[in-house]
């Protein structure tokens, strides 16, 4: 065999080697069930509107906003024990509601500092477990006809300390009625001392100037990767993720989009797209009939990122829905947060709150048909896929 035939062979070797290993990567992998792990609640701890887990000392703690009475409620995740709770009065010179309605939510940073965002009177407190709290800024009263610089709280979109001065919340919007426009931001920062505000982060070039889009579609999710001071951003209608470098304020993407999914919505005509937010039927429709990006998760025992797909569903119909027609599926998208390599999917159905936590092998979810009770919140844990 001379070299010629050698070098084409090992060419078509290495091609069949290549196609054979981005066709498994593209297959869905099975996830194993390993067990549940049950919180016990009481008649005030029902519903929850945001989650976030805490370490202190040797505990990893859960912190549950409920929706009566701006409580929190916090359990030991190993033993699911409940280990504390504390509230925030209602009262008539600093009125504060963050539990009964998203997108009003929190941010836990230590015993003494808990950042509550009001989002219907738009107004953002600094709180303690001990129920106390002062307001830092009304962005209503200090922005009355500047929508765009009122921003939310919600899961996986939480307000976030830069530093020792300087907060940053996403989801910072135009109302519906406006078109978007042309380097329109996402994220509001607020100086804590001069109390200072200005606006942050392009959105993406999927989103196009003049077209308009729901209030959801412009709320970006985003997770911390506290070790190496990064912030990654999942933009509902964008095939990447996008990186933030906290402290320099450089932003960086890589490709992101994994999964076999219908076109987003897009319009021009602003009564065509009253047409989709006409009552829930209409929103149901809008939103179940393009796919998206729901979400965005760090794993630091894997230093991995996750991604939070929906498909969409072809020729939605309510009344289908409303029969229990469609299963309530998604995907998980994995990828290494070294290298930005996608490593695989899998597929899950029923995830609650669009929310999930890590150990070092297993992975916890709130699925939608284990939680049917309201004497219980259950999580239910799966190992950790091996890539």
């Amino acid at each position: 065999m001379n070299r010629y035939s050698v070098f084409i062979i090992s060419i078509i070797c290495f091609f069949i080697g290549c196609n054979s290993k981005i066709n498994n990567k593209n297959l869905s992998l099975d996830l194993e069930k390993e067990d549940v792990i049950i919180f016990p609640l009481d008649s005030m701890t029902s519903y929850f509107n945001h989650f976030q887990v805490v370490e202190q000392g040797d505990r990893n703690l859960l912190y549950m906003l409920t929706q009566f009475n701006n409580r929190f409620v916090v359990y030991d995740i190993e033993t699911q024990e409940l280990v504390k709770s504390f509230e925030f009065e209602n009262d008539q010179r600093n009125p504060i509601s963050i539990g009964e309605i998203p997108p009003s939510g929190f941010s836990y940073v230590n015993p003494d500092t808990i950042i509550l965002y009001d989002f219907y009177k738009q107004q953002i407190y600094i709180g303690n477990e001990n129920g106390e709290k002062d307001l830092l800024i009304n962005l209503m009263r200090k922005f009355p006809s500047e929508r765009d610089n009122w921003g939310s709280a919600y899961q996986s979109a939480e307000p976030i300390l830069i530093n020792d001065s300087i907060l940053s919340i996403t989801a910072s919007v135009f109302t519906g009625n406006e078109p978007f426009h042309k380097d329109q931001k996402s994220d509001l920062y607020i100086n804590l001392n001069s109390k200072e505000v200005w606006k942050e982060n392009v959105f993406p070039e999927e989103y196009l100037s003049g077209n308009y889009y729901s209030n959801t579609r412009l709320r970006p999710t985003r997770a911390q990767d506290k070790q190496r001071g990064l912030m990654y951003y999942n933009y509902l209608n964008a095939d990447s993720i996008y990186i933030l470098d906290i402290k320099s304020g450089d932003r960086t993407a890589f490709y992101a989009s994994h999964i076999d999914k219908l076109p987003s919505i897009e319009t021009s005509s602003i009564d065509e797209f009253r047409t989709f937010a006409d009552g829930f039927d209409s929103q149901r429709i809008y939103n179940n009939s393009q796919g998206t990006f729901v979400s965005v998760f760090y794993n630091p025992f894997k230093n991995q990122i996750i991604r939070l797909g929906y498909p969409g569903i072809v020729d939605f119909n309510n009344q289908d829905f409303k029969d229990g027609f469609y299963k309530d599926e998604k995907t998980l998208s994995f990828y290494d947060a070294g290298s930005y390599e996608f490593l695989g999917n899998v597929s899950i159905e029923g995830l609650g709150y669009d929310f999930m936590f890590f150990d070092e092998n297993s992975f916890y979810v709130a699925q939608i048909e284990n939680n049917k009770s309201e004497d219980e919140l259950v999580f239910t844990k799966f190992k950790y896929p091996d890539f």
